[in-house]
């Protein structure tokens, strides 16, 4: 649970459930492992298009095999920020519902965030997202009953 207190800490200022932050960051990133990921605190696949932020200065990196450029963050909580900055301002559906696993992975497969276009696969995505989102509450119940018992 390496991310779990930042993305607690972003869900509280987002208004989202810290749980479908890491879900979809584990989707993204495969648990944390993606090139983008380790190097460029990016676990959500954030293109670089649009205006800077306060979490995004501009800075971005091309990928060597998509040749698509993205994002680059100075901080994991940067990125889970500009992440959870994007959902609420264009995903509001899916915000809405994030307290619900299912309606949120219903919600979020279902927008413009998948696009098909580039072999995304919506049906898919939503079944990561669910399975991501059981297993990340099932170690988080895990932890905090261990600390309690």
């Amino acid at each position: 649970m390496k991310y779990y207190s930042i993305a607690v800490k972003v869900g509280k200022a987002f208004n989202i459930h810290p749980l479908m932050i890491l879900a979809q960051a584990s989707v993204e990133s495969g648990w944390g492992t993606s090139q983008l990921a380790r190097q460029n605190n990016n676990f959500f696949g954030v293109t670089a298009y649009g205006k800077t932020n306060q979490y995004w200065t501009g800075e971005k990196r091309q990928s060597t095999t998509s040749k698509l450029w993205f994002r680059s963050y100075k901080s994991v909580e940067d990125g889970f920020s500009d992440f959870a900055r994007l959902i609420t301002s264009y995903y509001k559906e899916a915000a809405k519902v994030s307290n619900d696993i299912t309606a949120y992975a219903t919600k979020i497969s279902a927008s413009p965030y998948i696009s098909e276009k580039n072999g995304d696969n919506r049906a898919k995505y939503r079944a990561l997202i669910i399975q991501s989102g059981e297993t990340i509450l099932s170690i988080v119940k895990k932890k905090f009953q261990a600390q309690y018992n």
